[in-house]
C-alpha cells in the first residue's frame, strides 16, 4: 500500500506502535465527500469503494500522541469534519446508504463523538489541574445514604455549570454561540444533554477510598470508566508471526485508536511501555535507549547472545 509522501514504510512501521498497542490505518486518496439522503441526513462518504479503482495511503495514528485532542477540537461544521476525515480517515462505524449502496458515516455521528471526547477531556483537564471548585459544580455528594452523583451539561463538548438546565437558558445559548465557527453557517449540536448518574456503582469499596465532598477522585474514576467502556471489545490481541511472536493489541478502527491514545494520556506515562528484549515483560523505560527492564535481564541477554564461530587455526 502506498505510504504518505516523504514517509518510508520502515519509518512508518516503527511509529505504528505505542507500547503494546499497534495500528496502521488507510485513508482514501480521493478523500471524502458529503451526501444528503432522502430524509435530509448528511453523510460522509468515500468516492469509491474497494474494487472500484480504490487507492489509499497508509499512516500510523499513534505517531501523533495528541491526535485524540486534535479530534476533540475539530468542531462541528461539515467542512472541518471532512478535512479531518481526509487526513485521518473515517471513524470506523460505517453504514450503508440505501440510495447509493455506499458505506458512509452520518455527520451527526461524528458530531456526537467529537462532543463526547471533548466533554471527557474537559473533565479530565479539571482533574489534572486539581480544580476542586469547578469540579464541585458537576459532582454532587449526598448523605444518608452516602452517594456521589455526576451531573454534566454538555454543550458541544463544553461543560456547563449545574445550574444551567435547558437550551433556552441564557448561559447555554451564549456558550453555543461562542463555539460556533464565525465563518460557517450555524449548526445545532446533537449532544446538548444532561447526564446524572451515581459513580459508586453500588459499591462501598469506592466510597471508602474517596473523601466525602472531594470531587477529584470521583471525576478521575468517571473518566477512566468511560474510556474503558469505549475500548471494551474494540482492542484485540494478536501474535505477530513475522516479529518473533510478539503480542500486540490492535484497535479495530480510528475511534478506538483515539480512545487508546486518551487511555495512554490518563495513565500518566511520559514514555510508552515496551517489552524487555530478554524476558518479554512490559516496563516503562527510564531513557529512550533502555532495552531491558532490569540489570539481571541485561546480563542474561549478553550471556546467551549467540557467539560467532571462529574457524581460524592458531
Amino acid at each position: 500500500m502506498k505510504s504518505p509522501p516523504g514517509v518510508s514504510t520502515r519509518h512508518e512501521s516503527k511509529k505504528a506502535t505505542l507500547g503494546p498497542f499497534a495500528m496502521l490505518l488507510q485513508v482514501p486518496e480521493q478523500g471524502y465527500h458529503l451526501e444528503t439522503d432522502a430524509e435530509g441526513h448528511q453523510w460522509l462518504v468515500a468516492p469509491v469503494q474497494i474494487g472500484e479503482g480504490f487507492r489509499a495511503r497508509q499512516y500510523p495514528p499513534f505517531a501523533n500522541i495528541n491526535l485524540h485532542r486534535r479530534f476533540a477540537r475539530v468542531g462541528f461544521t461539515p467542512v472541518r469534519i471532512r478535512l479531518f476525515a481526509n487526513q485521518f480517515g473515517a471513524l470506523g462505524q460505517g453504514e450503508v446508504l440505501p440510495e447509493s449502496f455506499r458505506v458512509g458515516e452520518k455527520l451527526s455521528f461524528w458530531q456526537s463523538e467529537i462532543a463526547e471526547m471533548a466533554t471527557l477531556l474537559a473533565l479530565w483537564d479539571l482533574v489534572i489541574q486539581r480544580d476542586r471548585n469547578e469540579l464541585s459544580r458537576y459532582l454532587l455528594w449526598r448523605q444518608n445514604p452516602t452517594t456521589v452523583m455526576l451531573r454534566l451539561v454538555s454543550a458541544g463538548g463544553r461543560l456547563i455549570p449545574v445550574g444551567v438546565k435547558r437550551v433556552e437558558d441564557k448561559g447555554l445559548e451564549r456558550t453555543l454561540n461562542d463555539i460556533r465557527d464565525e465563518h460557517e453557517a450555524p449548526v445545532q449540536f446533537p449532544h446538548d444533554t444532561i447526564a446524572m448518574q451515581g459513580l459508586n456503582d453500588n459499591s462501598d469499596f469506592l466510597l471508602r477510598r474517596w473523601t466525602f465532598g472531594d470531587p477529584i477522585e470521583p471525576a478521575r474514576y468517571y473518566v477512566h470508566r468511560e474510556i474503558n467502556e469505549r475500548l471494551k471489545g474494540h482492542v484485540n490481541p494478536a501474535v505477530l508471526p513475522f516479529s518473533q511472536g510478539d503480542i500486540y493489541f490492535f484497535p479495530d478502527c480510528l475511534l478506538s485508536a483515539l480512545y487508546t491514545l486518551f487511555a495512554h494520556e490518563v495513565s500518566g506515562r511520559t514514555r510508552p511501555a515496551i517489552a524487555c528484549r530478554h524476558c518479554g515483560a512490559y516496563f516503562i523505560p527510564v531513557h529512550g535507549s533502555q532495552k531491558y527492564h532490569d540489570e539481571r535481564c541485561r546480563k542474561l541477554a549478553y550471556y546467551h547472545k549467540p557467539k560467532s564461530n571462529d574457524s581460524s587455526v592458531c
